[in-house]
């Protein structure tokens, strides 16, 4: 919903780099980062018991996580 209003032009606010990286190279939103709005960077960490038994959810949800770890790993130096 937050990014649906920002792209109507109803406002602007801080949104995952991942969710705009399209609409920033093709011009439909500008980034506002500067001098005095630095922006920042984030240190995200999966952790779960490993004797622990997990249900099918919290299987999928993890095996997703270790998918996409190499594309979280990679954009870092871009983003900071």
């Amino acid at each position: 919903m937050k990014k649906e209003l920002i792209m109507q032009g109803m406002g602007w606010g801080h949104m995952p780099r991942y969710l705009i990286d399209g609409d920033l190279h093709n011009g439909k939103v500008l980034s506002i980062t500067g001098r005095y709005f630095k922006g920042g960077a984030l240190e995200i960490v999966a952790a779960r018991r490993r004797h622990a038994p997990h249900g099918p959810v919290a299987n999928r949800l993890w095996e997703f996580i270790a998918a996409q770890s190499h594309r979280l790993r990679s954009r870092r130096g871009a983003l900071e």
